[in-house]
């Protein structure tokens, strides 16, 4: 009885003291920092630790994988019916676009400077612009959501139906303009902020998008797909869409290249052993080659 009769005193409802409240992360310059750090650490940047298998930013099985299968050398043929490309991207990309959505309602309130504001609204839309690419490789037309759902039982309310393709597309697209008008060119050289998306990088990923997108228009006709999903267009784009897609990735390259800011890497090597030294030296130490690097991913120990 003395067990119950206590069991109502708030003495255990203690803040825990390992990790920050969710409502103060964004009124604190570090919390802020670190959430922004997280979002670029939930993108789906295909790199040297995406495992297909396992997704992205895995890095808990190293004792069972080799680095030639980290880098897709090499898989396991002799496994039968093994897929190594079955990893979808569905509950994380929207997790990941939920906290870009937190992020851009608060940036009205942030007790920081409106240069900062700006910036951090240019982040939000490059990285909601890559979550959205990662989405339309792998799904087509998704649902775009681009406000924080509140909670209700009312679940059909919060239903979003799938955009088509083209929509899909078009958005990432627009994604990359906003976040070209309201990136900085350039980042200071501390390992703080040059890890950090600028105005080029926001081009160079719209670029990229943008050829994807091409593609799939110029060689959709060759896609073996049919049924409602293709019917809606939620899947495939028009060979007439092509060109314009084609057009917008060059605007974008043409501006990188147009900028003076980035060049071959030990373009001229003069030699084998000198090209094959120049390209150890892009991915173990990529500070020596900064007007080649155009977004950079760091790493810590």
């Amino acid at each position: 009885m003395a067990f119950a009769l206590g069991s109502c005193s708030k003495r255990l409802d203690l803040q825990p003291r390992n990790k920050i409240p969710g409502d103060v992360v964004l009124t604190d310059p570090n919390g802020i920092k670190a959430f922004v750090a997280d979002l670029y650490y939930q993108a789906p940047i295909e790199d040297f630790v995406y495992f297909p298998r396992e997704g992205f930013n895995a890095r808990g099985n190293t004792g069972s994988m080799s680095l030639s299968q980290y880098g897709l050398e090499a898989i396991h043929s002799e496994w039968p019916n093994f897929n190594e490309f079955n990893n979808g991207w569905w509950g994380s990309a929207y997790k990941l676009n939920r906290n870009i959505n937190v992020l851009i309602e608060a940036l009205p309130n942030l007790d920081i400077n409106d240069a900062d504001k700006k910036t951090l609204l240019g982040e939000a839309s490059f990285l909601r612009a890559y979550t959205y690419f990662g989405l339309a490789k792998r799904y087509g037309g998704v649902s775009i959501i681009t406000t924080n759902q509140v909670y209700t039982s009312d679940f059909e309310s919060l239903r979003v139906p799938r955009s088509t393709e083209k929509e899909t597309w078009d958005f990432i697209l627009a994604e990359c303009d906003k976040a070209i008008a309201n990136l900085p060119e350039t980042r200071e050289s501390n390992d703080e902020t040059k890890r950090r998306a600028t105005k080029w990088g926001a081009y160079a990923l719209k670029s990229r998008a943008a050829l994807y997108a091409a593609s799939v228009a110029k060689h959709w006709s060759k896609a073996p797909l049919s049924g409602e999903a293709v019917d809606k267009k939620l899947v495939g784009l028009d060979m007439a869409d092509a060109n314009r897609y084609y057009q917008e990735c060059i605007t974008a390259a043409d501006a990188v290249i147009s900028s003076g800011k980035f060049s071959l890497y030990g373009a001229n090597p003069g030699s084998v052993a000198n090209a094959i030294g120049n390209l150890k030296n892009l991915f173990t130490d990529p500070n020596v080659a900064p007007q080649e690097v155009i977004f950079m991913k760091g790493y810590g120990k």
